[in-house]
């Protein structure tokens, strides 16, 4: 038996014993700044934004914080790049004024 009706109503999840939504899921927090994560995200961020800045794309932007990531921090090149994408998102969110000045004005 599902543990949902086709009109998307809650019914029993038989694993858990309790009714749940149509189309739950769990979500991951995104990753915070941690004193580990530091050095390597201030260098992806700088290097990120210098690219921006210098009129060049996401992707360039990207691939540029990517290498100053792996110079601080020895990941590979998907980690680092998931990294990369934690420490923009990060800075952009929390110090947005700072991270956005000069790019595309």
């Amino acid at each position: 038996m599902l543990p949902f009706s086709t009109y998307g109503e809650l019914q029993d999840d038989p694993g858990l014993g309790r009714p749940f939504p149509l189309g739950a899921m769990t979500v991951q927090p995104p990753p915070m700044l941690t004193d580990e994560r530091k050095p390597a995200w201030r260098a992806a961020c700088l290097a990120y934004r210098g690219k921006r800045r210098a009129g060049a794309s996401d992707q360039q932007a990207h691939e540029a914080a990517v290498t100053a990531l792996q110079g601080v921090w020895p990941l590979p090149w998907k980690e680092a790049s998931a990294e990369a994408v934690n420490a923009v998102a990060y800075a952009s969110r929390n110090h947005a004024v700072w991270f956005w000045r000069g790019i595309g004005e």
